[in-house]
This record gives C-alpha cells, structure tokens and sequence, in this order.
C-alpha cells in the first residue's frame, strides 16, 4: 500500500489528496519510524504551503476567548468519544465555542455537539478560503484540527493560518507537517518525551 500510494504521488506530485493518502498509510507501517515520518510530513508541508499573514491577536478584554474546533468527526465517531467531554466541559464564562463540522451526516452525536457549541457552522460546502475567511470573519483565537490527514480534513484552511494560535489534536496520531499549525496537543502515552519530543 505505501508503494501505491508513494506511486501516486509521483505520478500526481500536485495533487494533495494524494499525499494525505501516502502520509496516513505510513502510520501503519512498523517498518516506518518517527524520522521517516517528520521527513514525509515535513515534504508534504513544504510542498503545499501557503503563503499567510499572521492573523492580529483580538486584544479585546474582558472578553471570553474564542475557540474553534474543526471536524468532519461530530458523528458517532472514536473522536467524538474524546471530543464530547472536551466540550461539555469548558468553562462557559471564560470560552466561547466554535465548531465547523466538515460533514454530511448527521446523527445523535452531532445533534449534542450542536447542542454544546455557542456557534456552530456546517461548512462541508465552503471552499478552503471561504472557510478561513469565515474564521477569520468569527474573531477565533484558538483553532483547533480534530483530524489531521485523514478524510474530511481541512488543513488548507489551518495552512491559510485562519487564526493566530493553532494546534491539532484529535484524528491523527503524528505531525500535520504544516508550518502553519504552532502546537500538537498530546500526552506522554501518545508521544512519549524522551523519544518524541526531537521531531
């Protein structure tokens, strides 16, 4: 499989679905490590960066802080099962909740993620630019990517530095590869210091 998809990238080097297919096959592979990972990851982030202009910091206070999170996982989903709690459990007074769901369906766990967002945006239909306009337009401060490169991920939109602090999460157990994307939230089970913290 990664020399299918290795192929397809060469025969498709402009193509980014290609890629994002090529780096999700590798974290299945024992015979690839973390230097083989950063390296890929890193190529697919140089090959399709984007140029930005880092978003000004609302500095607007009192003010609850902004947070988005961005998903085609608000579903009955192994994220969601991690997202939800996350969710209902940010302080109200002190947060504000965006969720943009990349998705089409719609179930019970979509239903209560509506429920526990302040605003929330099916946004499947937008472009990659309308879609970090729209972020922009929402005055987000912290912009979170439940997905990485898996399907319905809308890293172009993180590349596009949306908002001034970014970070992934959920979805994907490695590094986006994106310039634009400041932190990787995880924990020392995940990633653990001694041997993850060099890439």
């Amino acid at each position: 499989a990664i020399a299918a998809c290795r192929k397809g990238v060469e025969l498709n080097p402009d193509n980014p679905d290609a890629y994002v297919n090529f780096l999700l096959t590798l974290n299945y592979s024992p015979a690839c490590g973390a230097p083989t990972f950063l390296k890929e990851h890193r190529r697919f982030g140089a090959r399709f960066a984007r140029p930005f202009v880092e978003p000004p910091l609302d500095r607007t206070w009192p003010r609850r802080l902004r947070v988005g999170y961005v998903s085609p996982d608000f579903r009955k989903h192994a994220v969601a099962q991690f997202a939800e709690p996350i969710l209902a459990n940010h302080d109200r007074e002190r947060f504000e909740i965006f969720c943009y769901y990349n998705q089409r369906h719609v179930d019970e766990s979509t239903r209560r993620f509506r429920e526990l967002a302040d605003h929330w945006l099916d946004c499947v239909h937008f472009s990659d630019n309308d879609l970090a306009e729209r972020i922009r337009a929402d005055g987000i401060d912290l912009l979170v990517d439940l997905a990485g490169h898996t399907n319905g991920q809308r890293l172009r939109v993180f590349a596009a530095k949306a908002a001034p602090v970014q970070l992934s999460y959920l979805g994907y157990p490695n590094t986006t590869g994106r310039a634009a994307i400041d932190y990787r939230l995880s924990d020392d089970r995940a990633d653990p210091p001694a041997e993850a913290d060099p890439w």
